[in-house]
């Protein structure tokens, strides 16, 4: 016992409440079992049960430690529980109120408890209680906020609940599925949420129009221009691209930390397998590789930045291609 309220002193077994929470970090964890004389246990820790007395009574204590990586691929919100202070009074409350989040760019949640107490988030969705968790004072725990009927396509919206005890303090987790189909602002947006740079050209050739950016992955998102006769075809925003219209693709790739791409060795790679005319050019100061693509009868570009790569395909000549790669802008 003297173990367990090292970690929270409230914990007591005098009592019949038989089922008590306590969430500490997976150290934490394997602290605790070592204080119980628990040596057995080896990493990494996903349950532990055993049998304690404790005034001439027996009881089961489970312990689990869980540890939510979020992804390379993924972000966060963070709701602060915090402390605010008006005259002499401190009044205990969550900043913010309400949050956004977008799936499935940032479905994962942090708690960030940034007072001296203990507290019990309770999250509920549907009127039904979706999680429940203790944070330990000055820590923080992640959730991963995931709607299983958003996922599979029946809600592009839902609104969760959650209640901070024993302190009754209240607010909202607002779930968004992102649009199939993204204007320039909802790309930079949402790809901005993983860290994504979306670069879109201030120059197309005549008659050439946006259509709209889909998400491939969180790490990649792929836009889609089309020329008038291409709009005659296939129509017009996720229309065109639903009937394949593909006269002018740009794809930005965020790198992930396990990713390397080297100009020379793609080029080399280009030159063998695909077209021996390929040139090597530098394009906003970094390298570039452009060639064409026999089997699709296609123009390619691919430009490398250290932790981004930019990929054009279209049926334009080069020196148009090259010119709207030269006009690829960030703002």
């Amino acid at each position: 016992m003297d173990a367990l309220r090292k970690y929270d002193p409230s914990i007591t077994l005098d009592s019949r409440e038989i089922n008590s929470g306590l969430t500490t970090t997976p150290s934490q964890a394997y602290e605790l079992l070592r204080s119980m004389g628990v040596e057995h246990v080896t990493k990494p820790l996903e349950r532990f049960a055993c049998i304690i007395r404790h005034n001439d009574n027996y009881y089961k204590i489970s312990i689990q430690a869980e540890s939510h990586a979020i992804p390379d691929d993924e972000s966060y919100g963070m709701i602060k529980i915090t402390e605010a202070s008006h005259g002499n009074l401190k009044i205990l409350t969550t900043e913010p109120k309400s949050l956004e989040l977008w799936e499935p760019f940032n479905g994962n949640l942090v708690f960030m408890n940034e007072t001296g107490y203990k507290v019990r988030v309770t999250i509920f969705y549907n009127g039904q209680m979706n999680d429940n968790f203790s944070i330990l004072p000055n820590s923080r725990v992640t959730r991963d906020i995931r709607i299983m009927d958003m996922i599979i396509g029946y809600l592009d919206h839902a609104v969760l609940t959650y209640n901070v005890s024993p302190y009754n303090i209240e607010g909202r987790i607002i779930v968004n599925k992102s649009p199939q189909c993204m204007d320039e602002e909802q790309a930079r947006m949402l790809f901005g949420l993983v860290g994504v740079e979306m670069k879109f050209p201030r120059y197309l050739p005549e008659g050439y129009e946006y259509e709209c950016t889909v998400h491939v992955v969180n790490t990649t998102a792929r836009s889609y221009y089309s020329s008038e006769e291409g709009r005659g075809l296939y129509g017009k925003g996720y229309e065109y691209v639903d009937n394949k219209g593909k006269e002018l693709i740009i794809s930005a790739t965020k790198h992930l930390p396990s990713e390397k791409y080297d100009a020379r060795v793609w080029y080399e790679h280009i030159k063998e397998y695909y077209d021996p005319n390929v040139s090597l050019l530098t394009i906003d100061n970094v390298e570039a590789i452009a060639y064409h693509d026999r089997l699709y009868d296609t123009n390619k570009i691919w430009i490398f930045y250290d932790d981004h790569t930019y990929f054009m395909e279209g049926r334009l000549s080069m020196d148009e291609m090259i010119k709207i790669a030269q006009s690829l802008d960030s703002e």
